[in-house]
């Protein structure tokens, strides 16, 4: 593998491996394209651990959290019901979503 692409960005497919191969769920991840690259992605993810990094500083934390399920057409009381179970499922009191993630 190239020194400029780790692990992480292989595995989420940014990158093609110049080596070896990717298996997911017992199958062949190495070489997807198109619709199942797609699907791959959607069962896939990456946990950032810097929040100052990976979070847009300009966004609330509702919005932040609650964009994945605009993206997949959610209503928006559907996601601001979710978003709130989230935050008190992480002990969060539910007025952090109004807050910008850099507070």
């Amino acid at each position: 593998m190239r020194k400029d692409h780790d692990d992480r960005k292989v595995l989420l497919k940014l990158y093609e491996p110049t080596a070896g191969k990717i298996f997911f769920d017992g199958k062949e991840a190495t070489h997807l394209e198109g619709h199942s690259l797609n699907e791959y992605r959607r069962n896939i993810q990456a946990v950032f651990q810097n929040p100052y990094a990976s979070l847009n500083p300009r966004m609330r934390i509702w919005k932040l959290i609650g964009e994945p399920l605009v993206a997949k057409g959610w209503s928006s009381t559907q996601v601001k019901e979710k978003v709130s179970e989230l935050l008190n499922l992480v002990m969060l009191p539910s007025d952090c979503g109004s807050r910008f993630p850099t507070k």
